[in-house]
């Protein structure tokens, strides 16, 4: 993903992004046939104006996935008279559906911030629609109500909040990648222990069926080379006695958090945080879902993607999700899976079983 300056060229696709973000974002908000109305070629012609005129005070700025651009955040001097004491304004800040809750929307506002900034505005506006979910975005980035307006939009009558930032200080610092593995690091590895308890079912060691389990299955499962109902049927294939059910349960568990799954919601203050973990969907995903919004920026796990660490692949498809030129963080509780993330720069940290590597990441993102 590269966040870069918008060019004239770009005119059209910022001005498919603006409508396609308007009809997704504001459904419910405004009337269904105002977003109907809503034309592509209307804003390009608009776009095409405000890129032939920029000015150093309005800085427009694209996200860009493999050359198509994906959202947009523009800003510069507050053009609203009634809040004369806030410097510099946000003026839009627009993304795909499909490209949302990746960390892009606050690379692209810390972006248009920080060019504030350069331009010594020292205070900042922005506004949102009553109802619009970015508003719990802009509140963790900082925002606060300091006000609000009634507007029509479409023969509908909407409230829009001003939000404000009393200081931009804190978007000067760089905003660290912290990419975090699963197993050993946010939820407990299949341990001893765990084998123990499956083995006691089975009336076989523990060694045996995770000997088993390491030889034929793991890498299948872990691959999606086969589904999750494939594995249940080779466990009681290879073990009748299995209560299917009980071993499902069992499993479930398992995998419950670990307490340092605590600390994400205040390490998202400071970093965008990515998940890679060779596992299950199905098992993890409920786990990171029922995280508080915004606090997970990206999910590359395994059974999805078709790859597994420490395959370079797994990697590239993680880097393709972090913003460029900031620090990256990478944590796993197992040494072999560092060599390709340090060939791609990552900085590694080895998770120990004592949760030592809570306070290097603390450290690190703090101080960047």
């Amino acid at each position: 993903m590269k966040i870069r300056v918008a060019r004239p060229q770009d005119a059209k696709q910022i001005a498919e992004v603006h409508v396609g973000s308007w009809q997704t974002t504001y459904i419910g908000l405004v009337s269904d046939e105002f977003l109907a109305s809503l034309n592509v070629d209307d804003r390009v012609k608009r776009w095409d104006g405000i890129l032939a005129n920029l000015t150093e005070d309005h800085q427009i700025w694209v996200a860009e996935d493999e050359g198509k651009i994906v959202g947009f955040a523009n800003g510069g001097r507050n053009r609203d008279t009634e809040y004369p004491s806030y410097t510099g304004e946000v003026y839009a800040i627009y993304l795909l559906q499909a490209y949302q809750g990746q960390g892009i929307g606050a690379a692209l506002f810390t972006r248009v911030v920080q060019e504030l900034s350069k331009l010594q505005y020292d205070s900042m506006l922005l506004w949102v629609l009553e109802g619009n979910p970015a508003q719990l975005f802009y509140e963790k980035l900082g925002g606060v109500v300091v006000g609000e307006k009634t507007l029509e939009i479409g023969g509908k009558s909407v409230r829009e909040f001003a939000m404000g930032w009393n200081s931009l200080q804190a978007f000067d610092r760089k905003r660290t990648q912290l990419i975090l593995d699963a197993g050993g690091v946010l939820i407990p590895n299949f341990t001893t222990e765990f084998w123990m308890q499956f083995a006691n079912q089975l009336g076989v060691s523990a060694s045996e069926i995770a000997d088993k389990f390491g030889r034929e299955m793991k890498k299948k499962l872990w691959c999606g080379e086969i589904t999750e109902p494939a594995f249940w049927e080779w466990l009681t294939q290879e073990y009748p006695v299995v209560d299917r059910e009980q071993a499902q349960q069992l499993l479930l568990a398992h995998i419950k958090p670990l307490p340092t799954v605590e600390h994400l919601e205040a390490w998202s203050k400071y970093a965008d945080i990515h998940i890679l973990s060779n596992h299950r969907a199905e098992w993890l995903k409920p786990i990171l879902e029922s995280l508080p919004e915004g606090v997970i920026q990206s999910i590359t796990i395994s059974s999805e993607v078709g790859c597994c660490k420490p395959d370079l692949a797994i990697y590239e498809i993680v880097q393709t999700k972090l913003m460029q030129g900031e620090p990256i963080l990478f944590v796993d509780d197992q040494e072999r899976n560092f060599p390709h993330a340090e060939a791609l720069g990552w900085q590694t940290v080895l998770a120990d079983d004592e949760s030592k590597w809570v306070e290097a990441v603390h450290s690190t993102i703090i101080s960047t």
